[in-house]
């Protein structure tokens, strides 16, 4: 029959407390344990720190929303200590929009010198859209005549972008041309205009991004 011993205080185990059920442990304690057989050598002390309130250092930032989980790299320590990567394992949650704490949270990994667990936050900003003219890389802003009324789409990378969620605009007769002006909301900030320009009945110039494309009879021509 294998007997185990075992110490909370970091001493040594050889005549500590008999393991005989669960206990409670808590952030700092240094277990060490060792097990005894009748007959056979002592096993080797094995040794294992609980850190259940450990530093949790982000890497990079600051971060915007893009669109995609963020998954920065992250720093352990117990006090001035870094604890090995191999000792826990990193998960992530709310980590895509903007205006709920990224949360980042370490559990332990089977094995190992420590017992690590914790968690920390960090700060998602919502991505410009524009700085009250051109919009930013990745945003488009296509104006289009319904009649005589306007409508607005707005992408990011390509991907449609919500009205009144993503963003609202508000627009107006400048000479000829109808300019609209849109706004960011939720994940996104900022402002940016595009423009609509008529040329005649038929032919008209869409302005996109600083870009004309001349449009004849539903065929584009740039």
């Amino acid at each position: 029959l294998v007997t185990i011993y075992y110490t909370t205080d970091g001493s040594d185990p050889t005549n500590g407390t008999q393991y005989s059920s669960a206990f409670p442990v808590s952030d700092g304690m240094i277990i060490k344990a060792i097990a005894k057989k009748s007959g056979l050598s002592n096993s080797d002390i094995a040794s294992l720190t609980i850190v259940l309130n450990p530093t949790i250092n982000i890497d990079g930032g600051p971060f915007t929303y893009n669109g995609t989980q963020q998954q920065p790299a992250v720093t352990v320590k117990k006090g001035d200590d870094v604890i090995n990567p191999t000792e826990y394992q990193v998960s992530y949650s709310n980590n895509i929009d903007v205006g709920i704490s990224a949360t980042v949270t370490i559990s332990d990994a089977e094995g190992g010198e420590y017992y690590v667990a914790g968690s920390t936050t960090f700060t998602i900003s919502p991505m410009s859209i524009g700085s009250g003219n051109d919009p930013v890389d990745g945003i488009t802003i296509d104006v289009m005549e319904n009649g005589e009324s306007h409508s607005v789409t707005v992408k990011h990378n390509g991907n449609t972008l919500t009205q009144d969620t993503d963003y609202t605009w508000t627009g107006n007769t400048v000479g000829d041309d109808y300019e609209v002006t849109v706004t960011g909301m939720g994940n996104y900030t900022g402002s940016a205009k595009a423009q609509y320009i008529p040329v005649t009945p038929g032919y008209y110039v869409l302005h996109q991004n600083g870009k004309g494309y001349l449009k004849v009879s539903g065929a584009g021509v740039n």
